[in-house]
């Protein structure tokens, strides 16, 4: 997930380029970019609590 995040969201890739780069199909890209997101926004919420 961590990969695929990073491909698509930090270094600004397509889609497409993230399957090509590693090798996975489209759908594979959309769901594992869309549960990496979901796991990033709890920790995300998770450290804000925590910080409050």
């Amino acid at each position: 997930q961590r990969r695929v995040v990073v491909l698509r969201y930090y270094c600004d890739l397509s889609e497409k380029q993230v399957a090509e780069e590693m090798e996975m199909s489209l759908s594979a890209v959309k769901s594992t970019a869309s549960r990496g997101l979901s796991a990033l926004r709890e920790h995300v919420t998770e450290v804000e609590e925590w910080a409050r």
